[in-house]
């Protein structure tokens, strides 16, 4: 689903934030002490918390409530259904717990645990085709999935790129797994009928953690293109050189 980023997203704006001449904000570590990672640490969830205005300079946009630009939709070969998720808006990715990096300059992996009280999907939700015998062409407008103490476990690779004699980092590639306590989902009027509606929460719920993971494979872009994008906005316009203190 990449629902999440969600995500997502903080994260990710973060650990740039601190490897690079951000706001006065930020928190620079030396990646010669031993301290590193507990500064890089502390600096990402540091930078995360005050995310709730937009840094116009670096195009990255407010992340608490971070509201997703554009739908995600997939089709279900098992079942013939379509299912379009739109007005997606994520709460709660400032509101951090701990948070917990390391990067290795040799590799360029940077890796990033984030664990949350809660975070918190609202979206509408469509669902067309048939199920079994019956039809489906419904909208379920502020249907929500909650997370319950979840942590966002992130991870980005970093290449280094010469342009003009200078070398810059690029990240080519990330992950993210949303790892919850608990998932609880909350699909409002897929059936006109209350009792089914209830019915297919109950079931979903049943494994909700499980049907997370279903739709986080199903939505890869979600968690990956928008953060790239914007995590490369910030590494393009910073030297390698000037990352670290």
């Amino acid at each position: 689903m990449n629902t999440s980023a969600l995500i997502l997203t903080a994260a990710l704006l973060t650990c740039c934030y601190c490897m690079g001449p951000m706001p006065t904000f930020i928190i620079r570590c030396n990646i010669q002490l031993p301290s590193f990672n507990n500064c890089l640490s502390n600096a990402i969830q540091h930078a995360i918390i005050q995310m709730v205005v937009p840094i116009p300079d670096y195009d990255l946009p407010v992340i608490d409530p971070f509201k997703v630009p554009s739908p995600a939709v997939y089709g279900d070969a098992r079942t013939g259904l379509r299912q379009n998720y739109t007005n997606i808006e994520v709460f709660g990715l400032t509101n951090i717990n701990s948070t917990s990096a390391t990067f290795n300059p040799a590799s360029g992996v940077l890796s990033i645990n984030i664990t949350y009280n809660a975070v918190f999907f609202t979206f509408d939700y469509g669902i067309y085709g048939r199920f079994i015998t019956i039809p489906m062409n419904t909208i379920s407008r502020n249907s929500s999935i909650l997370l319950v103490n979840p942590t966002f476990e992130l991870t980005f690779n970093l290449q280094e790129v010469v342009r003009n004699g200078t070398v810059y980092f690029r990240a080519v590639n990330s992950t993210l797994y949303m790892v919850p306590q608990q998932t609880i989902f909350n699909y409002t009027k897929v059936f006109d009928d209350q009792w089914q509606n209830d019915a297919l929460n109950a079931k979903i719920n049943q494994n909700g953690n499980d049907a997370l993971n279903y739709l986080l494979e199903l939505f890869p872009h979600f968690y990956t293109q928008y953060f790239m994008v914007w995590f490369n906005n910030i590494l393009r316009r910073v030297p390698a050189q000037n990352f670290f203190d």
